[in-house]
Order: C-alpha cells, then sequence, then structure tokens
C-alpha cells in the first residue's frame, strides 16, 4: 500500500511539475504580452486582410509608408495560420466584387476592377465566428510554444 501511495505520489509532482510554465517562458509571454494574443492575432488577420486584397504595387506601398505591418511576432508565430485563412476566403471576395460590379458594369469589365470591396469583407470577416473560432484553435498551438524569441526568429531571423 505504501508502495501505491509513494508512486501515486511521484506521479502527481511529475505531472504537476510537467505542466507549469518556465519561468523563462513566462518572462516571454510578458514581454509579448500574451494575454493579448487572440485579439492581436485577430486585428492582424483584418491588417492582412486589407492588404492582400489590393494589387501587388499598393501592397508595396502600404509596406513602405506603414511600418506597423512589420510585426515579428505577428510574423512568427501568427501569420502562417492567417494566410492560410484568407487564403481560403479570398475566393469569396473575389466573387463578391465581381457580382457586385456586375450589376454596374459588363462582366468583363467587373472582372478587372474586382477587389473594389476590400474593406467592408474584411471587417465582415473580422467579426465572424469563423475568426473567433480559429484564433481559439490556434491558442492550443500558442500554448505549446516552448520559447517564444527562437518561434519568432524562424521566420524573422534579423530579428
Amino acid at each position: 500500500m505504501k508502495l501505491i501511495k509513494t508512486t501515486f505520489t511521484l506521479l502527481l509532482f511529475a505531472i504537476f511539475f510537467s505542466c507549469a510554465v518556465k519561468k523563462d517562458l513566462k518572462e516571454q509571454r510578458k514581454v509579448w504580452n500574451y494575454s493579448s494574443w487572440e485579439q492581436q492575432y485577430k486585428d492582424r488577420t483584418l491588417c492582412l486582410c486589407v492588404l492582400q486584397g489590393f494589387s501587388k504595387d499598393v501592397q508595396d506601398s502600404m509596406y513602405k509608408q506603414d511600418k506597423s505591418f512589420y510585426n515579428p511576432l505577428a510574423i512568427g508565430v501568427f501569420d502562417d495560420s492567417i494566410n492560410e485563412f484568407l487564403k481560403k476566403n479570398r475566393r469569396k471576395l473575389i466573387n463578391d466584387s465581381i457580382k457586385s460590379m456586375a450589376k454596374v458594369v459588363p462582366y468583363d469589365i467587373a472582372d478587372n476592377i474586382k477587389g473594389k470591396r476590400v474593406m467592408p469583407y474584411c471587417i465582415e470577416l473580422y467579426r465572424s465566428k469563423a475568426l473567433r473560432n480559429l484564433a481559439k484553435q490556434q491558442k492550443h498551438y500558442w500554448r505549446n510554444i516552448k520559447d517564444v524569441t527562437e518561434e519568432i526568429l524562424k521566420k524573422v531571423p534579423t530579428f
């Protein structure tokens, strides 16, 4: 019986210490404002949605003019899943824009001016249940990050 109690106690200690957040990681999370990551994730999604709704020339210009697009945390931790999410939803943006423009101008011209309803679409996406669910899903990934700085350095080596 004593052996069982000892084994059980050791097992509880092992579980407790393996689940505890290391001091280094705790400090990194504090520095990177971990408690606001879900909101930062949604905000980054809105920014990238707007940015990607325009041509490459406009995107390049926006990158040069607005330095807030350079965010090491977002680039290192958020952007892969956001870009995948936006890629899946981009077809809807293009189709909605074509449909709205086709009411005013012939279809072939509408195809050339697609993407003009970028902001309303991105705000709708920002407020969507799909984005809320994705952000909650990403929390599981974020909790498993052992070293935030190392994760960022994978994508932003000059950071």
